[in-house]
């Protein structure tokens, strides 16, 4: 019996979020869901790409920050981590939202 190809389970969810992110384009939770996927797999830049352009087009989506942030430190980048930190405070402020925000100072806290 020869050898068969299969798509990794991982590689099928990949696949499936940014099929779905490329149908809804004008929402950002398939996007968000896309770059928690490539977060968790470990592909940073794949990951901030995602988040970065989401942020940019969706900028009051809150869940996004952190996500991002956590990218950023991964890749190296912590004073551009604890920027977007903190705007994501600022945001958290302005909506009324203290269980982000508290998890985004903890965040903060952790790389300052």
């Amino acid at each position: 019996m020869g050898a068969r190809l299969t798509a990794s389970p991982a590689t099928g969810r990949l696949a499936a979020l940014r099929t779905f992110a490329e149908q809804r384009p004008r929402d950002p939770f398939p996007r968000y869901a896309l770059g928690l996927e490539l977060l968790g797999g470990k592909e940073w830049q794949a990951a901030w790409d995602v988040l970065h352009r989401l942020i940019d087009e969706f900028p009051d989506y809150i869940a996004s920050y952190s996500a991002a942030g956590q990218v950023l430190v991964a890749l190296g980048r912590p004073a551009e981590a604890r920027s977007l930190y903190r705007s994501g405070i600022e945001l958290c402020a302005r909506k009324g939202d203290a269980h982000t925000r508290a998890n985004l100072e903890d965040a903060l806290a952790a790389i300052e």
